[in-house]
């Protein structure tokens, strides 16, 4: 990938944290309008988050072992959301 374009959709995931945190955590009823309740946009932060550590660990400026802990951790969190949504009833 390019860095521009790296850039760009790490940007774009950073807005969506911050938009999908502020409905999650300050006005849940905006969750409900859309259909979303608030277990799942706790899983669904919990997926940007794993996708924001996956562009880190895609990004060539860091150091390699920075690369490596920030693709491993997007795994672990990718797994952990993936859990929590077997394991809770209603999310999927």
């Amino acid at each position: 990938m390019t860095r521009r374009l790296l850039l760009y959709l790490n940007l774009i995931a950073f807005c969506c944290l911050l938009l999908l945190s502020v409905m999650v955590f300050i006005a849940p009823q905006r969750l409900a309008h859309w259909g979303v309740n608030e277990e799942m946009g706790r899983v669904l932060l919990m997926q940007i988050i794993s996708l924001l550590l996956l562009f880190g660990g895609l990004q060539m400026s860091l150091a390699k072992n920075w690369r490596r802990f920030s693709l491993m951790a997007s795994f672990v969190v990718l797994a952990e959301s993936i859990l929590v949504s077997l394991l809770r009833p209603g999310i999927g």
